[in-house]
């Protein structure tokens, strides 16, 4: 999953605070990955999803990258069976766990960046 901002909204906080709003941003993103992962991993726990411990032990961060539309970090794990916990199997019901805990961290950027 990517956490992102368009470059209208890196526009606006480098305008309003120069190079001071830009680091406001990426600190922000910064702490948006690390509070998805924290809370996925909580949420895994929470919901009884924790039998070996590898999908939690598996949750990357990858740089905040710059595109021409605007910034963004990406939180993902590369373990094959994370999407059937998420979203469940024709057996198996879902326990969602990383879209709950990016949502939070979606909420917790936009009143950061306020």
């Amino acid at each position: 999953m990517k956490i992102e901002l368009n470059i209208e909204q890196v526009k606006k906080a480098f305008e309003k605070k120069g190079i001071e709003g830009v680091l406001k941003i990426k600190n922000a993103l910064y702490d948006a990955a690390l509070t998805t992962s924290e809370l996925a991993m909580k949420n895994l726990h929470d919901n009884k999803s924790v039998v070996t411990g590898t999908l939690v032990k598996s949750f990357g961060t990858q740089a905040i990258k710059k595109e021409k539309d605007g910034m963004f970090v990406t939180v993902s794990t590369d373990v094959e069976y994370a999407p059937f916990v998420e979203y469940g199997t024709v057996r198996m019901k879902a326990k969602p766990y990383f879209g709950p805990a990016f949502e939070v961290a979606r909420q917790q950027l936009i009143k950061d960046l306020k």
